[in-house]
C-alpha cells in the first residue's frame, strides 16, 4: 500500500474497541463514585477521613465539606476521562511510515494498537482502584467499616506493576513507532513530514498547521505527543492540564 498520507487512515475496528470500552467503564465508575458519595453525604459525621495509612485505617481526619468528600470521586471521573480519552486518541493517532514494502505499516499498526491497549488497561486499573477507595472510604466515614477494602492495595500494586512492566515491554519488544518490528527499513525515508526538522520546535514540540492529526509520535522517547499546530491538539493539551488542576483547586477551596 502507499504510505503518503497513510497516517490519517482509520485504524482497524478492533484497535479502538478496548480503548472505547475503558473510557465508557471509566466514566461509569467515576459517576458511580460521585453518586455514592452524594447519596450518603447527609449521613456522614461532622468529621470524615482525610488520609489512610498502609493498614487501610484512617490516620487523619478533617471537617466534612464538599472538598473532603468529593475530591476522590471527582478525581476518579477526571482520571478516567483523561486516560481513557488518551487511549482512544492513540488508537487513531498518526503513524510515521517509511516508504517501503509495507513493513512499516504493519509495525506501526501493532505499535499503535499496543500503546492504545496499554493505556486502556491502565484506565481500567485506575478506575477500579479509585472507585474501590472512594466507596470504601465513604463506608469508613459512615462507621460501616474500620478500614479500606482489602482489594484497594491489591489494585494499586497491580497498577504500578502493569505501568512499569508495560512500558518496559513496549520499549524492548515494540520500540518507538514499532521500530523493533521493522526489518531492513532503516535507510527508508519517513513520510508524512514527521522527520522534517522544520516541524519540530526545540526538537520536542511538533507544530504543523497543515497536519490534521491531533497526536503524532514522539521524536524522542516512547509514545505520542500533541500536534501544537492543530487547535484540537491544543484543546486536548489544555484539558489535560486545566481539568485536574481545576478539580483540585475547587476541592481545596471547599475543604
Amino acid at each position: 500500500p502507499g504510505t503518503t498520507g497513510a497516517g490519517a487512515c482509520a485504524p482497524p475496528a478492533g484497535h479502538t474497541l478496548l480503548p472505547l470500552l475503558s473510557l465508557a467503564l471509566g466514566i461509569s465508575g467515576g459517576l458511580f463514585a460521585i453518586g455514592y458519595a452524594a447519596s450518603h453525604y447527609g449521613d456522614l459525621p461532622p468529621r470524615v477521613p482525610l488520609h489512610f495509612g498502609f493498614s487501610g485505617a484512617a490516620d487523619a481526619w478533617t471537617d466534612r465539606s464538599f472538598g473532603s468528600v468529593f475530591l476522590l470521586p471527582l478525581s476518579t471521573l477526571v482520571s478516567a476521562v483523561l486516560c481513557g480519552g488518551l487511549a482512544v486518541l492513540v488508537a487513531n493517532a498518526k503513524r510515521a511510515l517509511r516508504d517501503d514494502d509495507g513493513t512499516s505499516l504493519e509495525a506501526q499498526e501493532r505499535f499503535r494498537a499496543s500503546v492504545a491497549r496499554y493505556l486502556a488497561i491502565i484506565t481500567l486499573l485506575i478506575t477500579a482502584a479509585m472507585v474501590t477507595g472512594s466507596v470504601s472510604g465513604t463506608d469508613v466515614a459512615l462507621g460501616r467499616s474500620a478500614r479500606l477494602h482489602p482489594l484497594f492495595p491489591i489494585l494499586l500494586v497491580a497498577q504500578i506493576v502493569f505501568v512499569i512492566g508495560g512500558a518496559i515491554f513496549l520499549a524492548l519488544r515494540r520500540g518507538q513507532g514499532g521500530s523493533r518490528l521493522e526489518r531492513r527499513t532503516d535507510s527508508a525515508p519517513l513520510t508524512d513530514g514527521l522527520a522534517d526538522n522544520r516541524l519540530w520546535r526545540l526538537g520536542l514540540f511538533y507544530v504543523n498547521r497543515d497536519d490534521p492529526s491531533i497526536l503524532v509520535e514522539h521524536r524522542f522517547g516512547l509514545g505520542y505527543t500533541v500536534n501544537l499546530g492543530n487547535w484540537k491538539g491544543i484543546l486536548v493539551l489544555a484539558t489535560v492540564l486545566i481539568l485536574p488542576l481545576g478539580i483540585l483547586l475547587l476541592c481545596l477551596l471547599t475543604l
